[in-house]
């Protein structure tokens, strides 16, 4: 079948046969014809200036990112054998990348996987897929049946990148609680009332780091939401650990998690605060905790954001910090997409200075193999994380 072409300019499909998924509006030598009056979402076939196909992508006349690659060579539409052979491949690497006892992952992650707008998160038996774009929703009848074939889940979940739109279970059992391993700690999900899609997984590398230097310390969860980090401090042998949140939904949670994984006060003495980090922070004495682990939402989510941004990881890293003495350990992250790492690390190094606190660097960590990063795709680094010492 025949598909709307988008040309290259001379010279500019290098990044494109590089891996690279955008083709932004300023690389192409000829668009599609306006008056097909495509949809965003439409499929196109991507040609080079020579006239080699370069690829089939979804097509956004309207954006700066005009064609989102979705395969590297020519596909007619989406099929179910399509998804079906995709998920299968990437269930197969993917799981191949996971440590032991981790029965949650991320089974497809959006462009760098080659879908466009796609989330898809597996919680044990549970898959739930969340449409970012245009891209999917009409395939989305696909994607359950492909997920429901490649994973035989107790239930689907699609959900959406807007709050606004509620979540629809396309398949099997009506759940929204999924329990699941990571790093053979038990784990809830809420999988339709939730964020996103239900527990954020792409912080398991630093969770599982907090636990190896937990032992005998004293801890506060900043932003702790359903508290993935207070409980792998309490796992690791922390003797103290406090979760902040404003949400006493997600504190509710982290004590279920805790209950669940059957850790008491004996082995370790946990508490939650219902109160903003800012105010918290402003109370904490000096030297009260032996490790702070700050992970806020993220404060840039378009570069518009990105000043205002780095002024409040400035503030929010210069308060830990000043709470933090010699040898005490800082865990700082930054969810935000548009925020890089330089960026980042900046942040990070003026708040010490303002601090009056020098840091030695323990380890630099990203997302975790299953969110897939490609070296050919570097605007696909979204966490940046920095274990520090204060020295």
């Amino acid at each position: 079948m025949s598909l709307p072409k988008v040309v290259l300019k001379k010279g500019r499909d290098m990044p494109l046969r590089g891996g690279h998924p955008w083709v932004f509006s300023g690389a192409i030598e000829r668009d599609v014809d306006r008056s097909l009056n495509l949809r965003a979402g439409s499929l196109v076939d991507v040609f080079a200036f020579d006239g080699t196909l370069l690829g089939t992508g979804t097509y956004h006349g309207r954006n700066s990112i005009r064609v989102r690659m979705v395969s590297r060579e020519h596909i007619d539409g989406f099929t179910q054998g399509f998804f079906t052979s995709r998920f299968r491949t990437l269930l197969k690497q993917k799981r191949a990348l996971l440590e032991a006892g981790t029965t949650g992952f991320r089974l497809v992650h959006s462009d760098a996987d080659g879908f466009p707008g796609l989330i898809v998160d597996v919680f044990g038996s549970i898959a739930v897929f969340q449409l970012g774009a245009e891209d999917f929703e009409e395939a989305s009848p696909l994607i359950t049946q492909a997920l429901v074939e490649v994973l035989s889940p107790k239930c689907v979940v699609k959900r959406y990148d807007e709050p606004s739109r509620a979540p629809e279970v396309t398949f099997g059992e009506n759940i929204d609680k999924a329990v699941f391993f990571e790093n053979s700690l038990k784990m809830i999900a809420l999988c339709q009332s939730g964020q996103k899609t239900g527990f954020f997984l792409d912080q398991r590398s630093a969770r599982f780091a907090l636990r190896s230097l937990a032992k005998g310390k004293k801890v506060l969860d900043l932003f702790c939401n359903s508290g993935g980090f207070s409980l792998s401090a309490a796992s690791g042998g922390a003797v103290q650990v406090t979760g902040v949140d404003v949400s006493d939904k997600a504190l509710g949670l982290l004590k279920e998690m805790v209950r669940l994984n059957k850790i008491s006060e004996k082995d370790c003495n946990i508490k939650t605060v219902n109160r903003d980090v800012f105010e918290y922070l402003d109370m904490v004495r000096p030297g009260s905790y032996d490790i702070i682990v700050c992970d806020p939402p993220a404060f840039a989510k378009s570069h518009d954001a990105v000043e205002q941004a780095r002024k409040a990881y400035v503030r929010l890293n210069r308060k830990c910090l000043e709470k933090l003495d010699s040898g005490n350990i800082l865990i700082t992250s930054s969810c935000s997409g548009a925020v890089t790492m330089e960026d980042f690390r900046d942040c990070v190094r003026i708040a010490a200075g303002q601090s009056g606190r020098d840091v030695r660097i323990l380890d630099v960590l990203s997302q975790p193999a299953d969110h897939t990063l490609k070296m050919s795709f570097p605007e696909g680094q979204y966490l940046k994380t920095f274990i520090l010492q204060v020295l």
